[in-house]
């Protein structure tokens, strides 16, 4: 793998590279971890922790492995200790206010649907969303390395420090956890 000029630029001490590597990630890891920790103003404040350990930790960082991974096992990290540390209850996945009545199968947008169409995709990425935000935070961290940041079994593995076993095990329960909640009060159409 080949360095990151960027990153080597940083890791040299150059501020116009510093403050151009964090205008690049900022939105990025703010996202990831806003949908970790599910609250705007300490996402905010995590998100400026996180970068100020990456920017702290710069010196230790091997341009050889993947800075993605690296950068997203500081956040997760550090997310992860705040959970603890609030000792969060689990939201209940099945919720009896739930007032979505349609169970569909999540599928792709496709630009060709009717407006109708259009519209329940919407609703269904929106309660999408919502179910992910439900799921126990460690189903919910590797369903957002997975499918959010789009990173490897391989890149989730050196994240957590979990068996690439485990990872695929947490994320086949997320998957069947999401599948029940969209289809939680669906009819049987068959």
């Amino acid at each position: 793998m080949r360095p990151d000029p960027l990153i080597l630029r940083c890791q040299a001490g150059e501020w116009d590279a510093i403050v151009e590597w964090v205008e690049s990630y900022h939105g990025r890891i703010y996202n990831f971890v806003y949908r970790l920790l599910r609250h705007r103003e300490e996402a905010e404040e995590a998100t400026q922790e996180v970068i100020i350990r990456i920017l702290g930790s710069l010196s230790s960082y091997c341009p050889e492995s993947s800075f993605r991974s690296w950068i997203f096992r500081i956040a997760s990290n550090y997310c992860m200790d705040i959970l603890r540390k609030r000792r969060q209850k689990v939201v209940p996945l099945f919720s009896k206010t739930n007032n979505d009545s349609e169970g569909e199968v999540l599928e792709t947008s496709d630009a060709s649907k009717e407006p109708d169409n259009l519209f329940k995709d919407l609703e269904l990425q929106k309660r999408l969303v919502r179910a992910i935000d439900n799921l126990p935070p460690k189903y919910r961290l590797v369903m957002l390395l997975r499918h959010q940041e789009g990173l490897s079994y391989q890149e989730i593995v050196e994240i957590t420090d979990l068996p690439v076993g485990t990872v695929k095990a947490q994320i086949a329960r997320a998957r069947r956890l999401l599948r029940e909640e969209l289809n939680m009060g669906s009819p049987n159409v068959g």
